[in-house]
């Protein structure tokens, strides 16, 4: 895989994508080398890693006058008026705020305008008007905005993402800023809602609203619709995928106005209109399983991005099932960077230990089931109700090898078979007929232990649209944003709040690790009878 791929795959976690222009490549090599030795997520290292997500939410400046966290003091841009408060209502309408500033224009020649005055129009004259907000609001939320911003880079530059000299805000160019404040505002601490958006054919005419602020309930316009070809993955799925895998569960839900409901229920109304090959977006990742889910950033569409997903999952669903001794010798060459990577990213990790995304899997690859453990009673059934005299008896019940083995194929399915992963508990052990077509598998028929790579293991969807030509840390900072507020667990970068993936509830940040355990994974899956064959 080329490295402009392997760096696109992991840019939202732990490599960054191919404009990122601030590390070289040797420097970069031996940050990526040092990464794929550690086996845990190291907490969040600033001077306050643990921050209230509102603290961190578009207020007024009024949000740090009247002690612990106040919601009133939110901006709250996206609940209608009659939601508010009366208080609250008054604030938005009056805004008595201190000004932190005056310009003043004393041109005499009004053909000759001060660049510094442009500066300004573009940073506050132009966002004043279009939101209905004065200087105070803004210049409090541009700090507020900057903490943010700081946080990410830090975070960042730990994991040798940026250089150490990397200074936030400044890093940005001119012209993103107005925008970097216009997705920031109008994220409230329940809803996304880019009501004023007008990049990439989305007409802010379209909402009712005042300036920035809703002045009815939000509503989705936009949706995420087919693009038609037939080449598409999502628009003409692949039939057995489809059917046995995913048991009729398409990857994409299309629709023509969309409202995406993350896990923790946090909501992002879709900003602009796309379709499946739409490029440059913030897309979701929820496991089937209903408890887990992930927000990435691409350059990519959202199938192109897929793609490497799907390869790393199956991947790592097949050397989990297996055990990386076995895995290691059946592909007889070393892993890449990006694999290494991919191993100890929370988003694979989890899959592998999700019954529920195990069960997908299996269903679509029914050559596995036999090296998935029953319960002891399940196994001692299955042997009594059996042909034992079909069976190949090459191993006893303690998987000890009979003295005749003598071929070299003989040998090495013995070594196969010694190197499989530990039994989840005394409880559960192999059927017979399953230790007879582990050897016959791993003896002669090596090349069917191959997962389907066409499998997605998560649902997929597009949340945000981002406009076009802006830098890699403008993208990141937007990402991050969403990533805190829906406390995605399985990201292990972009957690603004320092919030704990393993419990969104916890704050102890020496909490915050990957756990390796594989625990009763095999619990609660399903033989289908469809595939009760490959069992026997």
């Amino acid at each position: 895989m080329h490295r402009t791929q392997e760096q696109q795959l992991l840019s939202s976690e732990l490599l960054p994508s191919n404009s990122m222009e601030y590390i070289d490549d040797d420097e970069q090599n031996n940050n990526l080398q040092q990464q794929s030795i550690k086996q845990e997520i190291q907490p969040l290292k600033c001077s306050n890693p643990i921050v209230n997500r509102q603290s961190l939410l578009p207020a007024y400046p009024t949000f740090d006058r009247f002690g612990p966290i106040n919601r009133d003091h939110l901006l709250l841009s996206n609940i209608s008026s009659r939601n508010l408060t009366k208080e609250q209502r008054q604030r938005r309408t009056y805004h008595p705020f201190h000004q932190p500033f005056t310009l003043t224009d004393e041109g005499n020649d009004i053909s000759v305008r001060s660049p510094f005055l442009e500066v300004y129009d573009d940073l506050y004259g132009n966002l004043t008007k279009r939101f209905q907000i004065d200087n105070a609001i803004l210049s409090y939320n541009y700090e507020r905005l900057r903490t943010c911003m700081n946080i990410m880079v830090q975070e960042r530059i730990r994991y040798g993402l940026l250089a150490s000299d990397t200074i936030g805000m400044k890093e940005l160019r001119m012209v993103e800023y107005p925008l970097a404040m216009e997705f920031y505002l109008q994220i409230d601490d329940e809803l996304f809602f880019m009501k004023t958006c007008s990049f990439r054919n989305a007409k802010p005419s379209l909402y009712n609203h005042h300036g920035i602020f809703s002045i009815h309930e939000p509503k989705a316009l936009y949706g995420l619709k087919p693009c038609e070809q037939v080449t598409c993955r999502f628009c003409f799925p692949i039939t057995d995928i489809l059917i046995r895998g995913r048991q009729n569960q398409p990857v994409v839900q299309f629709s023509s106005a969309q409202k995406h409901r993350f896990v923790n229920g946090y909501e992002s109304i879709l900003n602009c209109p796309v379709t499946c090959i739409t490029k440059n977006i913030l897309y979701a990742l929820t496991c089937p399983c209903g408890q887990y889910d992930y927000i990435g950033y691409t350059s990519l569409t959202l199938d192109e991005q897929l793609k490497y997903h799907r390869e790393h999952g199956n991947r790592i669903m097949h050397e989990f099932i297996l055990g990386s001794e076995n895995s290691s010798r059946m592909r007889q060459q070393t892993k890449s960077q990006e694999e290494l990577i991919a191993d100890n990213m929370l988003l694979y990790k989890h899959s592998a230990r999700c019954s529920y995304a195990m069960q997908m899997f299996l269903d679509c690859n029914p050559q596995y089931w036999c090296f998935v453990p029953m319960s002891t009673m399940e196994a001692q059934t299955q042997n009594l109700t059996s042909d034992l005299s079909s069976v190949c008896t090459a191993f006893d019940r303690s998987l000890t090898f009979p003295s005749n083995i003598h071929s070299c194929h003989d040998q090495e399915a013995g070594a196969y078979m010694t190197d499989l992963p530990p039994l989840p508990s005394e409880n559960h052990t192999f059927s017979v007929h399953q230790r007879s077509k582990q050897i016959q598998l791993l003896k002669d028929k090596r090349e069917c232990l191959k997962p389907n790579l066409h499998l997605d293991l998560y649902n997929a969807t597009i949340i945000a649209l981002m406009p076009e030509g802006y830098t890699e840390l403008f993208y990141r900072l937007i990402e991050a944003l969403f990533i805190t507020h829906a406390q995605t667990k399985l990201n292990t970068l972009g957690h603004l709040d320092g919030m704990i993936v393993e419990n969104n509830n916890c704050n102890d940040i020496n909490a915050r690790t990957v756990n390796d355990r594989r625990g009763n994974w095999c619990q609660n899956l399903v033989r289908r009878p469809s595939t009760l064959l490959f069992d026997q």
